[in-house]
């Protein structure tokens, strides 16, 4: 779990409270000082803790009707018509076509739910396909590819980030008990409850819902019982 004050990552407003925004888009944060506990938030910096509520999430059409992206949380963009550093997004998709542009980023897909698909490149090339219960393919910058469906409609966790600006892991992890993140400086941690329940410093998860951590350093502990994917994106040092 990691903080910079550089990157200012942003979701949908969530359960905000009076006076809760910290460069990030004003969703509640915890602020844990030097070796004082709170809340099983444990840190010698300031920890950001937001919560994004699955009825938050921003839905759009894809351009091509054969989906739909439910947007949990992206980095704040360099200016009009710039892509994001990062985004995150859970897909749905219904029917055989092509995925949305990466905007010139890399790519994992992670496979959430269904029978999965195939990829296949622009010049209809194979690529690495999708099969449950967890597949997963990771792309590299380049023109979107096509996708096929194996049998009837599929959820993807969708990662796209740019890499000559962040470095990216997608994780699928069991939560059971106790979760401990570490604060790194220029990290931030996007959670996504993917089924059960979570208890956060800030505030608990429901099956859907998403977080976002950064600490400069300490440690934070998330417990519950239930799946989590989990994206760590860490800003890369200039030049």
């Amino acid at each position: 779990m990691d903080s910079e004050p550089v990157d200012t990552p942003s979701a949908p407003r969530a359960r905000t409270q009076p006076g809760s925004s910290h460069g990030w888009a004003a969703g509640p944060f915890r602020r844990c000082g030097l070796k004082v506990t709170l809340g099983g938030c444990l840190s010698r910096s300031v920890t950001v803790i937001q919560l994004v509520s699955a009825a938050l999430h921003q839905r759009q059409r894809w351009p091509a009707g054969n989906g739909a992206s439910s947007l949990l949380a992206q980095a704040e963009t360099g200016g009009p018509g710039v892509a994001p550093g990062w985004r995150a997004a859970v897909d749905e998709i219904g029917r055989d076509g092509a995925l949305p542009d990466a905007e010139g980023g890399e790519r994992e897909l992670l496979l959430l739910g269904g029978l999965g698909m195939h990829l296949n490149a622009e010049d209809g090339c194979a690529l690495d396909g999708l099969q449950p219960p967890r597949g997963r393919c990771r792309l590299s910058a380049g023109p979107a590819p096509r996708l096929r469906l194996i049998e009837g409609p599929v959820r993807v966790f969708d990662l796209v980030w740019q890499p000559q600006a962040f470095d990216a892991q997608l994780l699928h992890r069991p939560l059971v008990g106790a979760m401990l993140f570490f604060g790194e400086p220029g990290v931030t941690w996007l959670l996504y409850l993917l089924a059960g329940q979570a208890t956060t410093p800030e505030g608990p998860l429901q099956q859907g819902d998403a977080a976002l951590l950064r600490a400069d350093s300490g440690r934070c502990v998330i417990s519950g019982g239930g799946e989590l994917v989990l994206a760590r994106l860490s800003r890369r040092a200039p030049g």
